[in-house]
């Protein structure tokens, strides 16, 4: 356990020092509750403090509308208070001078619970718009209970941004930044929420027909490599994707694994624990 708590204070060390170096992202998030919606544009700034908040929680560096002293005129035609179009998220962005942008829609359902608690379900349809031209959708559904529906809407926010904020380092990185050490392809993991996560993913793969060890092989740019069968010095490619692909297919409770990208180095992949 020594060993996996040193990889993960790595990881939280190279993950931070990625989020301090990256474009600050702006937020233009409707919501949607009781078929009624509201957005914080062209009129409302600062009505997203609640976001700006979690995201800030996280370590990310948020676009706050309500610090800038000149803003941007917008047009009531092409930014009114509704869902905006990721190309004209992508154009206020560059208004509010970022390349980052995070948009679309959250639908919130909130009703008391059986234990008298306020519960929040809320169902993402966002889409993290990065590097001028790429996309990345953000489909969720997170359910919180609080004392009342203030809390409970905190509750279910704080979980949506930590699996965004994971989604950010995962598609921020390039696969040139994926080190070279072995000639072995490796399992990449880019994103750790815990040590219990590593346990839980390297029993995963210890259960895969084929695989007798797994071994942490690097940490770099927040991400950690997976040695399969470390005693081998390769692995046929025929192999390796058979036990990719069992990989992606077993299941644990409460964790979930997205591939990101696939190079003659490894496949990268996105874990989210919920």
């Amino acid at each position: 356990m020594k060993k996996i708590a040193f990889i993960l204070s790595s990881l939280i060390f190279l993950a931070t020092g990625f989020e301090a170096s990256a474009t600050p992202l702006l937020l233009t998030i409707s919501e949607t509750e009781n078929q009624e919606s509201s957005a914080w544009w062209p009129s409302q700034f600062g009505s997203d403090k609640n976001w700006v908040d979690a995201f800030s929680a996280q370590g990310l560096e948020i676009v706050e509308t309500t610090a800038i002293s000149s803003k941007p005129k917008l047009s009531p035609v092409v930014y009114g208070s509704k869902n905006l179009s990721n190309k004209n998220a992508k154009t206020l962005g560059s208004l509010f001078g970022t390349t980052d942008v995070l948009n679309g829609n959250v639908t919130w359902t909130c009703a008391p619970d059986s234990n008298g608690k306020m519960l929040c379900d809320a169902q993402t349809n966002l889409t993290l718009l990065y590097d001028k031209n790429r996309e990345f959708p953000l489909s969720l559904r997170i359910k919180a209970t609080g004392p009342d529906k203030n809390s409970a809407k905190n509750f279910a926010i704080a979980q949506i941004v930590s699996q965004v904020s994971l989604a950010i380092l995962a598609q921020t990185r390039t696969s040139n930044e994926i080190p070279t050490i072995t000639d072995k392809p490796m399992l990449i993991l880019s994103s750790l929420p815990n040590a219990d996560t590593l346990v839980t993913l390297r029993k995963r793969l210890k259960r895969i027909p084929g695989v007798n060890d797994v071994a942490e092989r690097w940490i770099a740019n927040g991400a950690l490599a997976l040695d399969i069968n470390p005693d081998q010095t390769q692995l046929s490619q025929a192999d390796f994707s058979s036990i990719i692909q069992r990989f992606i297919t077993e299941t644990d409770e409460g964790i979930s694994v997205r591939e990101t990208g696939r190079s003659d180095r490894g496949v990268v992949f996105e874990v989210v624990t919920y």
